[in-house]
């Protein structure tokens, strides 16, 4: 539990987020104590100036003095003695004697491996490497270890488990098995009535929707939880999709949260009564388990006599990929009037 205390009156605020304590006691120092955060830092010294030496007061921000005006850091020339400090102390942090790029080239690869790890953040990455993560996303593209798009990827994984990034807050988002038993149950009573941030607000979750549904996807099956919310779907290019086939084809011949008889394994949509449509999106279909689990699907289908298409998220915005669903949702339509 984070406390922060007015230094003033002695009144204390309690909160489980560092941010939150800081919250209180800014606005229990304007209202209460009249003054801003910034005097209330300052305690009567001089508001810090820029370290150009431009004269310009420095910007404040989140209970901070930066150190320049605006962009005047760019201005400023490091010294020689300076460089060798910052070398030496990325040396100093490791134990190694070697040189500055030979230390990079050897560890780059090794902290991105690690950093791809599920309980990994910009933070612990940070504190390991001892470099700003925005500087180690530069070295990692330049050395040639990934690229941009896969970092950003990692990046948006990592934050459906964290709350926030930042140096301060960045903790992970739990919620207690009996809380989410309370939440399936509730879904089961109120099938197709809830988004996800309905959800939310109605059982008041304190947790980010990303957690949540990550949490809920955990420790329940995942179509199981996406056929349960209102449009069963927790990623807005999915929900996206699913209006796009809805205006496309009818609402009457498309169904989601699609369940073969006598089996528990739920399809995403389903054209027609005849055409199985797995939306695969690029975090959950990514692992093992869910290979293994897509191939069941896939040949359970199959066996009861459904056509299976895959629809990948780069791809769904694409007009190829609903010219050859068209195709055959048509072929399906045309064999239909034949037997008929």
């Amino acid at each position: 539990m984070k406390e922060a205390i007015c230094r003033l009156c002695g009144q204390k605020f309690e909160s489980e987020l560092n941010g939150k304590c800081l919250w209180h006691l800014g606005n229990h120092i304007r209202k209460i104590h009249s003054i801003s955060v910034e005097e209330y830092l300052l305690n009567g010294k001089e508001y810090p100036l820029c370290k150009c030496g431009c004269g310009n007061k420095v910007k404040f921000f989140k209970w901070k003095f930066g150190k320049y005006f605006e962009d005047h850091k760019n201005n400023v020339q490091l010294s020689d003695e300076h460089k060798k400090a910052i070398s030496s102390g990325l040396l100093k942090i490791h134990g190694k004697t070697e040189g500055y790029k030979k230390l990079l080239k050897d560890d780059l690869a090794k902290w991105w491996e690690l950093y791809k790890t599920s309980d990994s953040n910009q933070n612990k990455i940070k504190q390991i490497s001892g470099i700003d993560f925005r500087t180690l996303k530069k070295y990692w593209i330049d050395e040639g270890v990934t690229s941009i798009a896969e970092i950003n990827r990692y990046v948006r994984l990592h934050k459906s488990v964290w709350s926030n990034q930042g140096e301060k807050n960045g903790q992970y988002q739990k919620i207690e098995d009996d809380e989410l038993t309370k939440i399936y149950q509730f879904l089961n009573e109120n099938k197709n009535k809830y988004t996800l941030k309905k959800l939310r607000s109605e059982l008041n979750i304190k947790v980010s929707s990303y957690a949540l549904i990550k949490r809920l996807y955990e420790k329940f099956d995942k179509n199981e939880i996406k056929s349960l919310l209102k449009c069963g779907m927790a990623s807005k290019p999915e929900s996206e999709f699913y209006y796009v086939l809805l205006y496309y084809f009818g609402e009457k011949n498309v169904k989601k949260g699609f369940k073969i008889k006598g089996s528990r394994k739920i399809y995403d949509f389903c054209l027609f009564d005849k055409l199985i449509i797995e939306w695969d999106g690029e975090y959950w279909h990514s692992s093992d388990s869910a290979k293994i689990n897509d191939k069941i699907k896939e040949e359970l289908a199959i066996k009861n006599g459904y056509m299976l298409f895959r629809v990948k998220e780069k791809e769904s915005k694409q007009i190829e990929l609903l010219l050859k669903i068209k195709e055959l949702t048509d072929e399906i339509q045309t064999n239909s009037s034949v037997v008929s």
